[in-house]
C-alpha cells in the first residue's frame, strides 16, 4: 500500500537519525531490552526479534543504498507490536524482483522479506521522499496444527 501526504516529520523530539543499519538495529536492541526487561543475549534467542532486526537491517540499508540516506527513523510500541518508520530522500518505490527473473544482479528481495516477515507493511510518499512503515508482532503467532485426514 502506498499513499501521498506532506514532509516527512517524524521528528517529534527525536535523536537524529541513525547513520548504518548496524547503529538502527542498535537502537531497537535497546528499546526492545528496555520495554521486554530482557538482556541482549536473552532478546538474541528470540526468533521474533531476529526478525524485527532483520527488517530494520532491510529498511536503513535500503534508505542508504537507494534513498539519499536515512532522513528520519522512528520505532514505537503500539497494538502488540513494533511500529517501525525509516523515511528517506527518495521518491522510488521498492521494488520486487520477480522470481522467474534471469537476472542473477543482486538486490529486489528486500521487499520480499519485508512483507514475509512484517505483520504490515507502506509506503507514503511525502514532498521530500517517503516513507516505509512496518509493524511487526511481539510474539509469535500459534503454530497452525496440522490436523491428519483419515
Amino acid at each position: 500500500m502506498h499513499r501521498r501526504t506532506g514532509r516527512t516529520d517524524l521528528s517529534s523530539g527525536a535523536a537524529a537519525p541513525p547513520s548504518s543499519a548496524a547503529e538502527a538495529r542498535s537502537r531497537i536492541r535497546r528499546l526492545l531490552s528496555s520495554r521486554l526487561g530482557r538482556s541482549d543475549d536473552d532478546l538474541c534467542k528470540d526468533v521474533r526479534v531476529t526478525d524485527i532486526l532483520l527488517v530494520t537491517s532491510e529498511l536503513c540499508s535500503n534508505a542508504l543504498a537507494h534513498g539519499g540516506g536515512i532522513a528520519a527513523f522512528r520505532a514505537r510500541f503500539e497494538e502488540g507490536g513494533l511500529a517501525l518508520d525509516v523515511a528517506d530522500h527518495s521518491f522510488r518505490l521498492p521494488v520486487t524482483r520477480a522470481e522467474s527473473s534471469p537476472h542473477l544482479a543482486p538486490g529486489g528481495y528486500g521487499w520480499r522479506l519485508i512483507h514475509r516477515l512484517a505483520g504490515r507493511a507502506s509506503v507514503t510518499l511525502c514532498s521530500d521522499g517517503k516513507v516505509v512503515s512496518v509493524w511487526m508482532p511481539l510474539r509469535r503467532p500459534p503454530a497452525e496444527s496440522l490436523e491428519a485426514s483419515a
